[in-house]
């Protein structure tokens, strides 16, 4: 978690979200200068795309990479289980929750 000590989670969440969180190497603390930051936001629908800019510039200027965000919705969620059980396995075991609730349940 060392590699997310410099953002501050509680002022990039977009207003609509439930939660957020790193997933892949950040989350696995096995990144590398070159890593980007894979980042899940939980959200019952869509952030405005004027949302997901700012988290993403903003986030990125915080951490001095470059951001992929994943809006993790209901029916997103459900979707990854059915048509990619194996994408959906990866986020539930290498995903860490800054802020909110954690919304994958197959831990």
């Amino acid at each position: 978690m060392l590699n997310m000590e410099g953002i501050d989670a509680k002022a990039l969440a977009p207003g609509s979200a439930s939660g957020l969180g790193p997933y892949g190497s950040y989350a696995r603390d096995t990144n590398d200068l070159d890593s980007d930051i894979d980042v899940w936001i939980g959200a019952e629908s869509l952030p405005s795309e004027s949302e997901l800019a700012r988290l993403n510039r903003d986030l990125s200027l915080q951490a001095e990479a470059e951001v992929n965000l994943l809006v993790l919705t209901p029916e997103k969620l459900e979707s990854l289980k059915r048509d990619d059980p194996t994408f959906y396995r990866s986020l539930a075991m290498s995903s860490l929750t800054l802020k909110g609730e954690d919304l994958l349940e197959d831990r």
